[in-house]
């Protein structure tokens, strides 16, 4: 295949002579055209080693044995920043979000895949999106994904996994996504699979959840459920307005009383659905209904009932309410 390398990058990158390639990924830039998308990786100074543009013309910016700058702080399979062992491929897309990637291109990034692939022995398993390395790394929510989510949902993966490029997600990691029955063995199976999961084990934490936020944007894999959107309310041994604006999203699972069993002894309820446990705090009610709609919930808004507040005076204490 024809490539062009009238573009090839002078810097941000380092120069290599031997260097292991095990990782193929795949990335998309916007801009309003591909002279404007490389000025743009420039201008960021950060790289790949090509760029495919719509008509699928195949671009070299880096040369495969150097270490371009595209993965940033990353990790797959046991491996930690990716850059060093890794080759980056660029579609070009000038609306990636609500347009579709071309025919052209997508061949285009087949033959250039299967060739990378082939030359490097590289596992499918190891051919992958930045969406699904690209991880924050401050300590708030380190390892959560979410940091980059490209190439995006509208990027063709089962045209790759039906040429043998890449490997897609076992249907029963779906199934474990869908119903939450084990969290454990939904950990276990994407930490096989390569995804960065910090701690295995029975809790339902930030990082899982950026995971399948992450899962199902990139296979547009929408969970039919509904939701509550509320303010908590205080209770009887809590007082005031402090973090009254905290707004709160829960699922409402449809068959909870079926999957629900009330103990006896204690007297409270258990489920073996932790959709039907998990609660997602918000800062006002706007991002929890964006957060809804983005993954195609049916929502419903509760709103508080909150008590007025009576102006008193030190003196009412001592009135006698009958005189």
């Amino acid at each position: 295949m024809k490539i062009r390398r009238k573009n090839l990058f002078t810097n941000y990158f380092i120069e290599s002579e031997n260097r292991q390639i095990d990782f193929l990924i795949l990335h998309n830039i916007a801009a309003e055209n591909l002279e404007k998308a490389i000025d743009l990786l420039k201008l960021h100074e950060v790289s790949a080693h090509y760029v495919i543009d719509i008509n699928g013309d195949v671009h070299q910016l880096v040369e495969e044995k150097n270490i371009a700058f595209h993965a940033g702080t990353s990790y797959w399979s046991g491996v930690e920043g990716l850059n060093k062992n890794s080759i980056g491929i660029e579609f070009f897309n000038p609306d990636p979000d609500n347009l579709d990637f071309t025919d052209q291109q997508l061949e285009a990034g087949i033959k250039l895949s299967k060739d990378i692939k082939k030359r490097y022995n590289i596992k499918n398993c190891n051919i992958v999106g930045h969406l699904d390395v690209a991880f924050f790394s401050e300590i708030e929510n380190f390892g959560y994904l979410g940091r980059k989510k490209d190439p995006s949902y509208r990027f063709d993966w089962q045209r790759f996994y039906d040429n043998n490029l890449g490997e897609k997600l076992n249907y029963k990691i779906f199934d474990l996504i869908s119903s939450l029955s084990s969290v454990e063995r939904l950990k276990e199976g994407l930490a096989n699979y390569g995804y960065k999961i910090n701690k295995i084990d029975d809790n339902f934490d930030g990082q899982l959840q950026s995971v399948i936020d992450i899962i199902r944007y990139k296979y547009n894999f929408k969970l039919k459920m509904k939701v509550e959107i509320f303010q908590d309310t205080k209770n009887a041994m809590q007082s005031g307005f402090k973090k009254r604006e905290c707004w709160f999203l829960k699922i409402v699972s449809e068959n909870n009383l079926k999957r629900s069993d009330k103990s006896s002894l204690q007297g409270w309820n258990s489920s073996d659905n932790m959709y039907d446990q998990l609660k997602i705090k918000f800062y006002n009610r706007e991002d929890a209904i964006k957060y809804a709609n983005d993954n195609g919930y049916e929502y419903v808004i509760r709103e508080s009932k909150c008590s007025k507040v009576r102006k008193k005076s030190y003196q009412s204490n001592f009135t006698n309410p009958i005189l």
